[in-house]
């Protein structure tokens, strides 16, 4: 099943919440996983492509982030427990 959307959101007790809806491509099943925002935007800061690849299969394991069309660059990031 291939689906379009992806909403992420940060909280912060001292500055408050934000909120973005990204176009994107997935498949798979509808997955609530919390990340790190610093550690989140670490590994998408040190890619050097447009396109980036988020592999989650569910919150208990981590996450892969790389390129789309490069193999030369992986991401590892745990997700929190909640």
């Amino acid at each position: 099943m291939k689906l379009t959307g992806l909403t992420i959101r940060a909280t912060n007790n001292q500055v408050g919440e934000s909120k973005s809806d990204l176009d994107v491509e997935f498949t798979g099943e509808t997955n609530d996983t919390t990340l790190n925002y610093r550690y989140l935007l670490d590994g998408l800061n040190n890619l050097d492509s447009s396109e980036v690849e988020i592999s989650l299969v569910d919150n208990n394991l981590p996450c892969l982030i790389r390129a789309k069309d490069k193999d030369d660059y992986l991401y590892i990031i745990m997700p929190i427990k909640q």
